[in-house]
């Protein structure tokens, strides 16, 4: 099995200054969501799961990443990860999904308009990446993401939607009086 893990989820791990997303479910900050992640990569390495890690997602993870850019290089260099690049079959790939997205848009000449304004995005890339890999699944916030996985048939996961390991769900207890200091 593969999946791509995108940069709105995997920055949740490796970005220092990562701000929890907002759980769809409750409208507040996702609680424990490094915790999800780690907890999602070590369940889809558990699984012989291949992890895709699009070129675009490596270099914008690796943008706020100003110390230890070499260990995050080599950690995403490493299985279950594996790094891919936008190459000539994701390219072709991407401009017959971006036909597709176009003239299936609801207000086609608007779409037409924006997409010729602006180049080939970041997300249109990891998606088309996803699609030469025939990836299972993609792991991500990202709306657009969301929007061409519904068009495609490609499962997109929010981190709101990642479980946590049964130890980070069990309270911590939390005592008033160390247990030392009672007489």
């Amino acid at each position: 099995m593969k999946v791509i893990i995108d940069t709105t989820v995997l920055s949740l791990l490796f970005n220092p200054n990562a701000k929890p997303p907002i759980d769809k479910t409750t409208k507040q900050p996702l609680e424990h969501f490094k915790e999800r992640v780690n907890y999602l990569i070590q369940t889809l390495n558990k699984d012989k799961t291949q992890i895709i890690i699009p070129s675009p997602v490596l270099c914008e993870i690796l943008v706020p990443v100003t110390v230890g850019q070499k260990e995050t290089i080599d950690t995403l260099s490493r299985s279950p990860f594996k790094i891919l690049g936008f190459d000539q079959r994701a390219s072709i790939e991407c401009s017959i999904m971006l036909r597709k997205y176009l003239s299936e848009a609801k207000n086609k000449k608007e779409s037409k308009a924006n997409f010729n304004k602006q180049k080939v995005k970041f997300d249109h890339q990891i998606f088309s990446i996803g699609l030469v890999e025939q990836v299972e699944a993609i792991y991500s916030d990202d709306g657009d993401i969301k929007l061409l996985g519904k068009l495609f048939n490609i499962p997109v996961i929010g981190s709101h939607e990642l479980d946590i390991s049964l130890s980070d769900k069990q309270m911590k207890m939390v005592f008033p009086i160390e247990p030392g200091d009672r007489k």
